[in-house]
């Protein structure tokens, strides 16, 4: 079983996220595609819940995603 990965479910306008281990670019470029779909689908603002309490480590990439994640949001403001 990989230890490191990102789940990723959802509930009317709730999306949440639980990532688990070493979270680096791999698991990042698969998981910003998927969420920017989900995200597409909601009509109004969604609410993203983050659950990082299992993460071991993460890199620029992960960081960066989640300041991408936060501008896409912002159009719908």
């Amino acid at each position: 079983m990989d230890e490191n990965k990102i789940l990723i479910g959802s509930s009317e306008n709730n999306i949440f996220l639980k990532a688990y281990g070493h979270i680096t670019a791999n698991l990042c470029f698969p998981l910003r595609e998927d969420l920017y779909k989900k995200i597409s689908t909601i009509k109004n603002a969604p609410n993203i819940y983050f659950d990082l309490s299992d993460i071991k480590y993460m890199d620029s990439t992960f960081i960066g995603l989640l300041v991408g994640i936060d501008k896409k949001l912002f159009f719908y403001i």
